[in-house]
């Protein structure tokens, strides 16, 4: 004879909605939706400067592609759950090292700033995941969740070297297949 506790697993399975309607899912999403309110500024700046500034066009993209690659993997990432006390201290820090960040956002370039806050976003959200769903679960879905990172952008000095880099490599690279290739050619710094 089935037991009352099987009659509810059977009825919760049979509607779909009910299925994500769970401590673990409300506590993350609680904890996300704190981490939004902590974070509103420097996110603001990103989410409204994503259209405009090629800086910030990632973060429209990272945090769906990482959502829909958790989903996919989810029979997967979530058979085992339950909460981790680590996450909450990580979620818990991560959010006083912002405190402390924006404390002395006056010494420092405003690219900096939204970079760190991003990233500690970023952190937050990981550690949001990590707390509600335990270490069985992060540990499963440990590259959709540490994607997230990439949804940081870079500041103005790291990224303008990042460019330098790649624009010097990209001629030596050319100088190199025209020079292969026998094809006559003038090169004057980046431009061949």
């Amino acid at each position: 004879m089935p037991s009352g506790g099987d009659t509810l697993t059977r009825e919760i399975r049979s509607k779909p909605s009910e299925r994500w309607r769970t401590p673990q899912n409300a506590c993350f999403l609680g904890l996300i939706v704190l981490a939004a309110i902590v974070f509103f500024k420097p996110l603001a700046v990103v989410i409204g400067s994503s259209v405009s500034v090629d800086q910030y066009s990632q973060i429209l993209v990272v945090p769906p592609i990482s959502v829909a690659l958790l989903y996919l993997e989810r029979n997967i990432i979530f058979a085992r759950v339950s909460y981790t006390r680590l996450g909450a201290v990580f979620f818990a820090a991560l959010v006083g090292v912002f405190a402390y960040i924006s404390f002395l956002a006056r010494g420092m370039e405003a690219s900096t700033y939204i970079s760190f806050s991003i990233l500690l976003f970023s952190g937050c959200c990981i550690a949001a995941f990590w707390f509600s769903y335990g270490r069985a679960a992060f540990q499963s879905g440990m590259f959709p969740l540490c994607f997230l990172v990439c949804m940081t952008p870079l500041p103005d000095a790291l990224r303008n070297r990042v460019i330098v880099f790649l624009q010097h490599g990209s001629a030596v690279g050319t100088d190199w297949f025209f020079s292969v290739a026998n094809i006559p050619f003038f090169r004057d710094g980046v431009v061949a």
